[in-house]
């Protein structure tokens, strides 16, 4: 196989990758949905159900324009108790 060939090849290859999402609602009730992985990848809808359909939309679009020129960040959840 060509190099050109194996690059065409690998392109063609696509990777499942799992994010967290945050979900809240906002003040005019509608649902947010925020990524920590991905900065400023942020959506909402009516709806849980659309909140969720835009932000699967969002983060498909935000990795395949990031992916060629930085890989994306991996961030680690940690618990904290403060009191309120």
């Amino acid at each position: 196989m060509m190099a050109e060939d194996l690059y065409r090849h690998n392109a063609d290859v696509h990777m499942m990758m799992k994010f967290k999402i945050l979900m809240y609602r906002d003040e005019g009730k509608f649902y947010v949905t925020e990524c920590p992985e991905l900065p400023g990848c942020i959506s909402q809808g009516k709806t849980k159900e659309e909140a969720l359909k835009n932000m699967k939309e969002a983060m498909e679009l935000y990795v395949e324009a990031v992916h060629v020129h930085k890989p994306v960040r991996k961030v680690d959840f940690v618990d904290i108790s403060v009191l309120a």
